[in-house]
């Protein structure tokens, strides 16, 4: 189970002003404005997680993960890429759908043979992302958000959603800027 919800940084994003990017990891397209709400993820990171255990305390996971977060060249297109020193690997591709008002992504674990579509959409001061399903599309739905957010880091949190309707926290995901 821990090793299914490590995929769960990948589809979140926070106010722009937060880091503005340098151009190593490309730039947010001008012409769509919301676009500039990923770029706060620009970059490498560290991602150091605890988990709520069975025992209802906070227990840290073993090793950090690394994500590394960039723009392709069209300014339009955000891919995250998602490892851990075991050889977890996922990744994601996202825009923002501007007919919709918000951004869509495409989640691929190929080696779980696991692909999954959702959106996240900015609302009451964070981006929030609901993925039915979860991101194997047969467990619960999970919600993440980001917070405590600076030019170093933030936070995800992560819910998932239980049989009554309410969300039970289940991760923090500390991520923490990578400086080459």
């Amino acid at each position: 189970m821990i090793t299914r919800l490590f995929c769960l940084v990948l589809f979140l994003s926070v106010t722009p002003a937060a880091v503005a990017s340098d151009g190593a990891y490309g730039t947010p397209n001008a012409e769509v404005p919301e676009l500039a709400q990923f770029e706060f993820f620009l970059g490498d990171w560290r991602v150091d997680m605890t988990y709520m255990g069975e025992d209802g305390g906070w227990h840290a996971v073993a090793e950090p993960a690394h994500v590394k977060t960039f723009f392709h060249a069209d300014g339009r297109t955000l891919q995250t890429i998602f490892t851990t020193p075991k050889g977890f690997f996922s990744t994601d591709v996202r825009s923002y759908d501007t007919k919709a008002g918000l951004w869509r992504a495409q989640f691929l674990n190929a080696k779980a043979q696991r692909w999954h579509s959702f959106t996240s959409q900015w609302t009451d001061g964070k981006m929030a992302t609901i993925v039915p399903g979860g991101y194997g599309g047969d467990g619960p739905d999970i919600k993440t958000e980001m917070t405590d957010i600076t030019s170093d880091g933030f936070t995800n949190n992560v819910y998932r959603k239980m049989q009554d309707g309410s969300w039970l926290h289940t991760y923090k995901m500390y991520y923490v800027r990578q400086v080459e």
